[in-house]
């Protein structure tokens, strides 16, 4: 399996604090049957942060060499959970910050109060640079939960929308995992990712959380989503998805 959402590398961000708990990360991966992790610590879109592309490489590089170091199976590559806000517009670093330098960008938006033209003026500035979004955990924003054909406006746009495990697992809240059913029985999940943060609630034991979804997905729609369209991603091919779309009533 393909994880495209991992906060893995040591100190960075909110993620793995220290490089003993990013090789733990790495062994729990491993043994869940992870073969490559994109490292995707948060970015603010802070124009006059220089040093962020620079720091992660660094990282990257030390994290493959203690991997190998302690024979641990699991390829790492470059990306970023780019936090969209107004300063998007003036950023120069979009183009280093995307999933293994291609045109692939994971974006992830405020949690409460964002309006979908707000949203989809983000949106089109990243697609004017011919890049691609892909929308980090939908099912977590509040403003998608209450209304269920924003997520549908941004389908119709031609959004590619990843889904963590652990909503559908049920380890969030209930109304994220019921959007992020909905949005899986659908079609409108192309990834699904851990989001993991280290070794608490959202780790990567992605095999554990698979057996408290198994019944949303069959095989063929969970093995796109956690390995033929990441891999697609990682080799900068085109990723395309069939949708319905979604209410919070009915299927």
């Amino acid at each position: 399996m393909i994880d495209i959402h991992c906060h893995i590398l040591p100190g960075f961000d909110d993620g793995a604090r220290d490089m003993l708990t990013t090789l733990k990360m790495g062994k729990d991966a491993q043994e869940n049957n992870v073969t490559k992790i994109v490292a995707t610590p948060h970015y603010l879109c802070t124009p006059s942060d220089t040093n962020f592309v620079k720091e992660r490489d660094r990282l990257i590089n030390e994290v493959r060499k203690n991997f190998d170091e302690y024979s641990i199976n699991v390829e790492v590559f470059p990306g970023a959970e780019v936090h969209l806000n107004e300063d998007v517009f003036f950023d120069n670093q979009l183009e280093q910050l995307t999933i293994n330098s291609t045109r692939y960008l994971l974006c992830e938006l405020d949690f409460f109060s964002m309006s979908i033209k707000r949203i989809t003026r983000y949106f089109d500035e990243i697609v004017s640079r011919k890049l691609v979004p892909i929308l980090a955990h939908p099912e977590r924003y509040e403003f998608f939960q209450q209304d269920y054909s924003l997520v549908n406006y941004l389908a119709d746009m031609g959004t590619l929308f990843q889904i963590n495990m652990t909503s559908l697992a049920g380890i969030d809240s209930d109304e994220s995992k019921a959007l992020a059913t909905k949005m899986v029985r659908n079609g409108m999940a192309a990834f699904l990712a851990t989001d993991a943060h280290g070794l608490g609630a959202r780790n990567m034991r992605m095999l554990s959380y698979i057996q408290s979804f198994s019944n949303v997905m069959n095989d063929e729609m969970f093995y796109k989503a956690v390995e033929i369209n990441p891999q697609k991603v990682l080799n900068g091919e085109a990723v395309r998805t069939k949708f319905n779309h979604i209410s919070r009533h009915g299927f």
